[in-house]
């Protein structure tokens, strides 16, 4: 197994690669979809699944992070343990379905229950999910695989069959059939790996493992109830219009944070397996904070300064009101990316336990200020919720990491990103010019940046890597 930050970095371009292509897939479907719907039934269906992201992570049970370390920590609990656990997983997830298909038609508006009932039958596909046994086992490029294959599925069912505003239910439907294609392909990598899980029912061998992951489910409910209380409050106090606004402008938020918990997935074996030594795995850890700095700051200011420009070239202008909040919203993306290898060593060292104070605080943040600002000022001001709690968020999970001995980087690495930062910027700012120029042009600026000052390097027969 290979431990090296060179290591890290092949998982996590495997990972990456896949997750990205499928969400440039999905994000590719949701743009048709906005076209398509407007704003209004666009919004029915962010709601929809905003609300389904809940039950997702009860189906899941917090086995995408913890599962990962423990099979990284003993590939012997792939026969031992996830066969039961497995089993229990798909009960709560099957429960959790029932609730969501009764729930949605029963309590919701015809359109977003009739929406949230046909999502939540593929919950049960989440139970049987075998993507953390293959990330343990460092085999990223078999979960890029998977999932790529099924948003593309997922994207061309809903190309074919959503032609009108009336087949909006084939949206669900679409979704069902993507997550079902890559649940079955992540099922047979493993058993070309040699690992024939069969699914049991042994609640003796499971409830240890649900148990110690039941911190990490209540961190995840709480997160994503930051993540997407908005919605909820939005369409309350706005309505569904103001919903398919700010859907809009998250879309391209929620392209990215995949790739956030990509490379924190990517992380986590090695920083399990560096138990035995502190320093290096401190040094980890430092040098993932100041890699993911480099990504999300020439976000977070090109997205500022063109996110006007880059929602209507992407949405059209009825999505006028969107480029304000993403504006907003986009500072949240280096404030969250900061706060991904903090967590994932919190994880490392058997303290996920900590996760879930850090999110009721910050969700008890969140309900305050989305209450406070969304009457007033609208889908401007759910953004400037959003980035205010990942703000407090991602500051207290900083500080546990720190407690638990994992203390702070120091300024001048960041020395070199902020420059090319810095004459993005200037560009973006001097520049007229259409978004579909000024984009790849200020990505242009920045990398030639980092490649000048020695922060992106090649090495002989290998990918270029960051080296600050």
């Amino acid at each position: 197994m290979n431990t090296s930050a060179h290591g890290i970095g092949r998982r996590f371009l495997a990972l990456a690669t896949g997750e990205g292509l499928a969400r440039l897939v999905s994000f590719g479907a949701m743009v048709y979809l906005a076209r398509l719907l407007g704003p209004d039934l666009f919004g029915a269906v962010g709601l929809a699944m905003a609300v389904m992201l809940y039950f997702i992570a009860i189906a899941d049970w917090g086995l995408d992070a913890l599962g990962i370390r423990d099979v990284a920590e003993s590939p012997a609990r792939i026969a031992s343990t996830v066969p039961a656990v497995l089993g229990a997983r798909m009960l709560i997830a099957l429960a959790a379905s029932v609730i969501l298909v009764v729930g949605g038609l029963w309590l919701l508006p015809p359109i977003e229950g009739v929406l949230l009932a046909v999502f939540g039958l593929s919950l049960v596909l989440f139970g049987g999910n075998v993507r953390w046994v293959l990330l343990g086992l460092e085999r990223p490029g078999l979960v890029a695989v998977s999932r790529s294959l099924g948003e593309v599925l997922m994207a061309v069912v809903v190309i074919v069959a959503v032609r009108h505003s009336s087949d909006i239910a084939a949206v669900p439907l679409a979704y069902l059939l993507g997550n079902a294609i890559g649940a079955l392909l992540l099922a047979i990598g493993a058993w070309r790996l040699g690992h024939r899980i069969a699914v049991t029912l042994n609640w003796e061998v499971a409830a240890p493992v649900l148990r110690r992951a039941r911190p990490l489910v209540v961190h995840t409910l709480l997160g994503l109830l930051i993540y997407n209380s908005d919605f909820v409050f939005l369409r309350i106090f706005e309505g569904r219009s103001a919903v398919g606004q700010y859907a809009a402008g998250y879309a391209l938020i929620s392209f990215i944070i995949p790739l956030g918990d990509a490379y924190g997935a990517s992380l986590l074996p090695t920083l399990t397996r560096l138990a035995g030594s502190p320093d290096a795995r401190l040094g980890v850890y430092r040098t993932a904070t100041v890699e993911i700095g480099a990504v999300g700051l020439p976000i977070a200011v090109g997205g500022f300064l063109l996110a006007g420009d880059i929602v209507q070239m992407i949405f059209g202008t009825g999505y006028a009101e969107a480029g304000g909040a993403l504006a907003i919203l986009v500072w949240s993306v280096p404030v969250f990316l900061a706060r991904i290898p903090a967590q994932a060593v919190l994880v490392a060292v058997g303290r996920q336990d900590r996760l879930p104070t850090v999110t009721m605080v910050a969700a008890a943040t969140n309900l305050i200020l989305n209450l406070a600002l969304i009457p007033r000022w609208g889908i401007g001001g759910a953004a400037a919720a959003t980035v205010a709690t990942e703000v407090v968020r991602t500051s207290v999970v900083i500080g546990f990491a720190h407690g638990a001995g994992f203390g702070g980087t120091r300024v001048h690495r960041f020395m070199r990103p902020l420059l090319g930062v810095s004459l993005m910027a200037a560009l973006l700012m001097l520049s007229p010019g259409p978004a579909w120029l000024l984009v790849p042009a200020g990505a242009l600026v920045y990398g030639v940046v980092l490649l000048g000052t020695g922060a992106v390097v090649f090495g002989r027969g290998r990918l270029p890597r960051l080296d600050l």
